[in-house]
């Protein structure tokens, strides 16, 4: 290129998102230096207000005695270098400035003319296009990889909501055999029992998000199955592409990696609808509303969160607080999707509280449930005791996949599926929380 152009000496610099750098620098032996990304501002082997005009008029410089003549003849490099041939050719894709090629010659004047300018023209779209491909392919692959990411992950949870299930159900199998032992003995304990294991059925029913993700893993294949082949496919034409030196094969080659990156994007979004269907749909039963007790709803909860932990964890201990609004009216909700809400919220503080339980003997857990009458709203609070939220997190807490708690002991869709059950309802639910001193949700849902 230098040789063509009538340079001695060249400097390559190329955009990375926003901030030019120096890639490469070509002396007269057509040696090649790699600068890894040096940002134009400290290499000083270059007349910066030249560069400048060019960065910000996007216009091509041609300079024939840049030391005797024109507006830079004040530049320090111009001038140290008694500088004569100069021209600042933008590198652009659709309007936008990818980089800059720099090309001297400090021997004669007007070394670089008309002929060779539309030569190196040229030369700068053909490298623009090439730098484009170049990033698209680089963030295809890093597209790729990020679902792989995503796709392990949820096979993660389903392993884990399987293994929940699995003790779900051992649970189950444990009361119902303790019911039949002391059927005969107590009465008052079998309709005890008997609530237990209705609730642990109805708890069984949200053990189907494993059924969900599994579903996931199953219909996501043939999408990434897509992407990894136009991926294989595209890296294979990119090599023909830079090989070869047929200008109209070029082309064609990068058409067909234009048209196998849309495939791409294509089955990235199919897979991405595919995860929030499955979402949307993993809500069980009657999906109608129904006049309803919101006070019975909340007691149900509290009863089946509080034996839940228990049965994990025999040792805890709790103070319930429950003050119930007797005057509430009944409204009308989804039944089992409000009654998946509260429970999660209770879950989570039981957790939550047993947690700091096991770091300080002293603490006394304390879990305090309110519903009242407010602005033609129902409201209903869940408020504990436990180590609380810190507040850089608070923003995140109803994004899906998002937990607080250890590795293998969340999946993080708990809150983010309450969002948005509430907001079918119209309603809203939110967060106040100290760290050290627990925490309050308090969902507010239309009485009309």
């Amino acid at each position: 290129m230098l040789e063509n152009a009538g340079a001695q000496r060249g400097v390559i610099l190329l955009d990375d998102n926003g901030a030019l750098n120096v890639m490469a620098e070509i002396d007269d032996h057509f040696n090649v230096t790699m600068l890894k990304n040096l940002h134009v501002s400290k290499f000083k082997k270059l007349p910066h207000t030249a560069i400048n005009y060019v960065l910000h008029t996007k216009d091509a410089l041609v300079l024939d005695n840049a030391e005797a003549e024109g507006r830079f003849t004040n530049d320090d490099y111009i001038k140290e270098n008694e500088c004569r041939s100069i021209i600042c050719l933008p590198i652009q894709s659709q309007a936008k400035l990818t980089g800059i090629l720099y090309l001297e010659n400090n021997i004669a004047e007007g070394a670089f003319t008309q002929e060779r300018t539309q030569v190196l023209n040229l030369m700068a779209s053909q490298a623009a296009i090439s730098i484009e491909n170049a990033k698209l392919y680089n963030n295809t692959t890093q597209l790729n990889q990020t679902l792989k990411t995503e796709i392990n992950e949820k096979i993660k949870v389903q392993d884990e909501l399987r293994e929940n299930e699995r003790r779900l159900e051992l649970a189950n199998q444990t009361l119902e055999h303790r019911v039949e032992e002391r059927t005969a003995e107590l009465t008052q304990t079998l309709e005890n029992l008997q609530r237990t294991q209705a609730q642990l059925i109805h708890a069984e029913k949200m053990a189907s998000l494993g059924q969900l993700t599994a579903g996931i893993a199953h219909e996501i294949k043939n999408p990434l199955n897509f992407i990894n082949n136009f991926s294989a496919l595209s890296q294979e034409l990119m090599s023909e592409l830079l090989e070869s030196n047929d200008e109209e094969e070029k082309k064609e080659l990068a058409i067909d990696i234009t048209e196998n990156l849309k495939k791409i994007v294509a089955h990235g979004k199919r897979a991405d609808t595919i995860v929030s269907s499955m979402l949307l749909h993993s809500r069980t039963g009657n999906n109608e509303k129904q006049l309803t007790d919101i006070n019975m709803l909340v007691k149900e909860s509290i009863n089946f969160s509080y034996h839940s932990i228990r049965a994990q964890t025999k040792m805890f201990e709790c103070n319930m607080n429950v003050n119930l609004d007797e005057t509430l009216p009944m409204i009308n909700v989804k039944v089992e999707e409000i009654n998946r809400v509260i429970l999660n919220l209770c879950n989570n503080a039981m957790q939550a509280m047993h947690e700091r339980k096991q770091k300080e003997t002293e603490y006394l857990p304390e879990l305090t449930i309110t519903t009242k009458h407010v602005n033609n709203n129902v409201s209903i609070k869940v408020k504990d005791n436990g180590a609380g939220i810190k507040a850089e997190v608070r923003d995140k807490i109803f994004e899906p996949f998002f937990t607080t708690k250890p590795a293998g002991q969340g999946t993080g869709l708990g809150l983010s599926l309450s969002y948005e059950i509430i907001k079918d309802h119209n309603g809203t639910i939110h967060l106040e929380s100290t760290p050290g001193n627990g925490c309050e949700f308090e969902i507010l849902i239309p009485i009309a």
